[in-house]
């Protein structure tokens, strides 16, 4: 990614590449299908603005408890029971492609009130859809259309690049064209992490520090698997590269009726403009109330630069932005040590120090 615009032939191969019904997730009893754009139609109108790009055709769709649809554009695997032959179809039109790119994920009413579940890997057989058209060789580009965040490993093992679409609403498909192809730039971040498995669910970035020595960060330990993150609360790329200067403080004191203002600086060294979205974490190192959290997020910015452009990027604290509730419910400041971080998500980034005067 992004795509060319160039003499390739894009072969869409999944259960949600041309399927307007599932885009709008549990908000579904607000939308109407027809009026959905599904990313078969967002791309459709790509290819024939560009004029020398196709989809390749594909193969039927099998859904348990209806009949069998030949629909030309794309192979459609559901997550229900589906036949053999319907994995080997998509093969086949994979090995006719240059790109593939894949629309998977789950079904609209897997999510919401009463959505919870049991397994956070794709549903039914999609990996192993994802992993035949694999191993053909060619470029996969997985658009990933859900509303858990799903154990991805597997997934990232098969794929050149993965987008999380989530469920886009009723413009999905125009929306995710235009990132698939570059007429805009990703910059969404994520708002929730992403395990390794669902063993390791309930993960969140904001935990309590355990005080277990010996595992960095992320305390304590698993016995067959990793502790970290797959990826960390307000991760995501974009196509270029930002760097990220070290952390200013304009003192080392926040006194308390001031204010702290931090600042770091942001160049992209890549070759095409980009959006980053910088992100503020803090922590407070004792916090006799009770226990705190080992980051907290307390602000963003959106910044878009040039390719070589480097702007400053700046925060400022209050006093009252660094409290936290205690067991009775009262907002409570209290004078310490913390710390302080500019960085690109929850798990990046080196600290500065300052101290809350009473």
């Amino acid at each position: 990614m992004p795509l060319p615009k160039q003499s390739k032939k894009i072969a869409l191969i999944g259960p949600l590449g041309d399927a307007p019904e599932e885009m709008v997730g549990p908000w579904y009893s607000r939308a109407h299908s027809n009026e959905v754009i599904s990313l078969a139609n967002g791309l459709r109108k790509k290819l024939a603005d560009a004029g020398d790009l196709s989809i390749a055709r594909g193969c039927a769709i099998i859904e348990e408890g209806r009949e069998r649809t030949h629909l030309g554009d794309y192979a459609k695997i559901f997550e229900h029971a589906t036949e053999s032959n319907e994995i080997s179809n998509a093969v086949a039109l994979a090995q006719s492609a240059d790109i593939v790119i894949m629309a998977l994920g789950e079904p609209i009413d897997w999510s919401g009130e009463d959505g919870s579940r049991s397994s956070l890997d794709l549903p039914g057989r999609q990996q192993e859809l994802l992993d035949a058209v694999a191993a053909t060789g060619k470029p996969i580009i997985v658009v990933l259309f859900n509303g858990h965040p799903l154990a991805l490993p597997p997934v990232f093992a098969k794929a050149s690049a993965v987008l999380e679409a989530w469920f886009p609403g009723t413009e999905a498909g125009d929306g995710v064209a235009d990132l698939l192809f570059g007429d805009t730039d990703p910059s969404g971040r994520l708002t929730v992490t992403l395990p390794y498995s669902v063993g390791q669910v309930p993960f969140y970035y904001n935990h309590d520090n355990t005080g277990r020595p010996g595992f960095g960060r992320w305390h304590g330990n698993y016995v067959d698997g990793p502790t970290v993150p797959f990826l960390p609360f307000g991760y995501g790329l974009t196509y270029t590269t930002f760097q990220y200067g070290k952390v200013q403080l304009d003192s080392s004191t926040l006194k308390s009726d001031g204010t702290l203002t931090a600042s770091a600086q942001l160049t992209n060294i890549g070759t095409r403009a980009g959006t980053e979205v910088a992100q503020l974490y803090i922590r407070d190192l004792a916090f006799a109330a009770g226990t705190r959290p080992v980051r907290e997020l307390k602000g963003f910015r959106k910044i878009t630069l040039r390719p070589g452009e480097t702007q400053t990027v700046s925060f400022t604290l209050t006093p009252d932005e660094l409290g936290a509730y205690d067991a009775d419910g009262h907002w409570i400041v209290q004078p310490g040590q913390f710390q302080l971080w500019i960085c690109q998500d929850s798990a990046s980034g080196q600290p500065a120090s300052f101290e809350l005067e009473k």
